[in-house]
């Protein structure tokens, strides 16, 4: 869901802090060629609204497919937390199969924001740009509610102390990929997807924070 707002913020190429090498160099560049904007856009008239449509509909998702799931994922949560939760007190998850449906829309949105070249670093000064930190973790933790989900509805070992603790280790699972993400492409200096300094502005500190 996030992923598709963000990807209204987006410019059209955006360089990271830390210089990358050679080889990156080269995967920026290749991104670049499959970026850019879809004919069509092109034809809306000149303004502020054309340069938003251009920067959603660009080649790398020339099927929609992102944009739908993520369109599909608003109306899930309209669905569940202003109809089902106000007229039951839950959201409705009993197994039934437009569940699974749900639950799978909300995975493939976050699985096919791996069709957009995103830069590998987070720019602190510009925190509506996406980052691959970020991406991989919505990777992460949308598999993590989809394996607690799986869990609680099919309950393979229900009732035993197996169960017991395989929800809790399953969860903690997801968090050590979420830190070896981090790892691999968190900013050294501790500030992380969900963890900000204060030194930064004001405005900056909110949304990097919430």
């Amino acid at each position: 869901e996030i992923t598709l707002i963000y990807k209204i913020m987006t410019v059209a190429k955006t360089l990271d802090n830390n210089p990358p090498v050679n080889e990156e160099d080269q995967h920026e560049s290749k991104g670049s060629d499959r970026r850019g904007y879809q004919s069509w856009t092109q034809g809306l008239p000149p303004g502020k609204l054309r340069n938003i449509v251009a920067k959603l509909f660009t080649n790398e998702d020339n099927l929609q497919i992102h944009k739908t799931f993520g369109i599909l994922s608003l109306i899930s949560f309209f669905y569940r937390y202003f109809y089902v939760y106000p007229t039951t007190g839950t959201l409705g998850f009993d197994g039934k199969w437009i569940d699974h449906l749900t639950i799978f829309i909300h995975i493939a949105l976050s699985t096919s924001s791996m069709v957009f070249h995103v830069i590998r670093r987070r720019l602190l000064n510009r925190p509506m740009i996406i980052w691959e930190e970020y991406r991989l973790h919505a990777i992460s933790f949308s598999t993590r509610c989809m394996a607690v989900y799986a869990m609680g509805t099919f309950r393979p070992f229900a009732g035993t102390m197996f169960e017991r603790a395989m929800i809790p280790l399953v969860v903690l699972a997801h968090h050590v990929v979420a830190d070896k993400i981090t790892e691999m492409y968190g900013a050294k200096d501790g500030t992380t997807t969900v963890r900000v300094k204060d030194g930064h502005r004001a405005e900056i500190t909110s949304v990097l924070r919430f």
